[in-house]
């Protein structure tokens, strides 16, 4: 197994340690060391190491232990919620303690390190701290941002772009777990966001609320070090119904810490326009295309790329686009474009539990969509306006990342323009003692699943799943899942599981058909 939780931001040996929790917490049944070892590439002496380190490590642990059978067989015990959840708390601890994590964090507090009082307030050494050094610098170079040799001179860059890489840190880490800054900050904010009378916020979710909040402490915090935004926004922005009432909205934030420069607030408030939009995190009631229009009146090369990237798309699939996926399609290929352009971090590095080789693509269907995407990609590219764009404005993207930005915008749209009913999976209920127990688990299931299932009354040939009290002649008794009465719960539970399974398998299979509609 290759990869673990932000692996990259973590010391080598919290990295193995992961490892070992996320094979068991995506195994169903207790594993040998030997098995360990086997998948995670390791030696069975450093799996057996690394086992009596987490046994201790999760002994404070109040919501999950490392169990172990009389077979020597380890699994991960739960008390309450999902073991995912918990491995985030692990991870969360595991990193505080890391060193480059430690510098981030450091980087953003401070907008540098003093390296001497750094290591010795955290027990480093000059020689560790010089080679974690060296690895985050890769990092922060593929973000598109440069960490200079001093340190002292916090990360350089794009401050659209660095302020989205402290974003995708924080929020990575702390979201499920803990507000990483002070307590008092987050109140104050979220306050501001629930009595704010503009209505706003007034439809967000609990997790849009929360991305909110991150941004706007970072925001508040880069200002706080003299961190200013270079990119300027046009003034004409201020005429559009939408923006004056975000304007006000976020001048009044602003207000309330002091800030009111009115240059200062105009580029603030367009970057949070921006990136509030970007994220989807508000839904404006006026069509916002009408700003991405302006935009290209001041950057015609945007709108004529989008164009010429939407004839070059429609000829790869070869689609018959209506005029009204053309408009999206200009909209959204503008929205991604000034996303790579403008914040664009490298995604691999804030993700969880990702194995590299397979972080955009793992299943035939997704390989053979990435290669019509890397078509795409090297058509557009043997253009001089479009490469001159590419290297002009997504310069800091490699060929590969723009590929799989592509990917990802692609397989969206197509899965979302292309409307297939997912087939129902059918059910053949029976019970052989008592017809009224039949009719009482048809009723349950089908109050579970709704139009997802389709319960039969006759036999045919074309049933998935068989839920009985006895073995039906002629029928595969691996499709029978066995249910004596509704009152047994366990073997209820199972039936539900197996059709659970069922419509999940029913919804890729339409997620398969409907990409696979565009290749030829």
């Amino acid at each position: 197994m290759k990869g673990a939780i932000m692996k990259d931001f973590l010391n080598h040996e919290y990295v193995r340690k992961l490892v070992v929790l996320s094979f068991l917490n995506n195994y169903s049944k207790p594993v040998s060391i030997e098995k360990i070892a086997e998948k995670i590439g390791s030696t069975k002496f450093t799996v057996q190491s690394i086992l009596d380190d987490l046994e201790y490590d999760l002994l404070n642990e109040k919501t999950l232990t490392l169990g172990k059978t009389v077979d020597k067989e380890y699994f991960l015990k739960t008390i309450e919620l999902s073991q995912d959840v918990f491995l985030d708390r692990i991870h969360l601890n595991y990193a505080k303690k890391s060193v480059i994590f430690m510098m981030v964090d450091e980087l953003f507090d401070k907008n540098g390190i003093n390296t001497k009082k750094f290591c010795i307030e955290n027990y480093i050494s000059q020689a560790t701290f010089s080679r974690s050094k060296q690895k985050l610098a890769l990092i922060v170079e593929g973000c598109g941002l440069q960490l200079p040799s001093y340190s002292k001179n916090g990360i350089e860059g794009s401050e659209y772009r660095i302020r989205n890489f402290y974003f995708l840190f924080y929020w990575s880490f702390f979201n499920s777990v803990e507000w990483p800054f002070d307590v008092e900050s987050y109140h104050k904010i979220a306050s501001f966001i629930d009595k704010d009378e503009s209505k706003l916020f007034a439809n967000i979710s609990k997790i849009q609320r929360n991305k909110i909040i991150y941004i706007l402490y970072i925001s508040l915090k880069r200002i706080s070090l003299n961190n200013s935004l270079k990119e300027k926004p046009s003034k004409d922005l201020k005429e559009f119904p939408n923006y004056a009432c975000f304007f006000n909205c976020m001048k009044n934030f602003f207000f309330e810490y002091g800030i009111k420069t009115p240059e200062l607030l105009e580029s603030e408030i367009h970057y949070l326009f921006f990136v509030f939009y970007d994220n989807k995190l508000i839904d404006f009631d006026e069509d916002i295309l009408q700003y991405f229009t302006y935009m290209n009146k001041n950057n015609p090369t945007y709108g004529k790329i989008s164009n010429f990237w939407i004839n070059i798309f429609d000829d790869v699939f070869k689609l018959t686009l209506s005029q009204k996926q053309k408009i999206d399609l200009f909209h959204d290929i503008n929205t991604l474009h000034a996303h790579c352009e403008l914040v664009h971090c490298k995604q691999k590095y804030f993700y969880k539990n990702y194995i590299e080789e397979n972080f955009y693509a793992y299943e035939k269907i997704e390989l053979k969509l990435k290669k019509y995407v890397e078509k795409l990609f090297y058509r557009l590219d043997e253009n001089t306006e479009y490469h001159n764009f590419r290297i002009t404005y997504l310069k800091v993207l490699s060929d590969e990342d723009i590929i799989n930005q592509y990917f990802v915008f692609i397989y969206h749209f197509l899965l979302l323009e292309m409307e297939m009913e997912v087939e129902p999976v059918v059910v053949y209920i029976e019970n052989s003692l008592d017809y009224r127990v039949k009719e009482i688990l048809e009723k349950k299931i089908e109050r579970i699943f709704g139009n997802k299932i389709s319960i039969i009354k006759t036999l045919t040939k074309h049933i998935d799943l068989f839920v009985t009290d006895h073995h039906i002649q002629g029928e595969d008794i691996r499709k029978e899942i066995f249910v004596p009465t509704f009152t047994d719960r366990k073997k209820f539970d199972l039936a539900v599981k197996a059709i659970q399974k069922l419509v999940s398998q029913k919804v890729v299979l339409s997620n398969h058909t409907k990409i696979n509609h565009f290749f030829h």
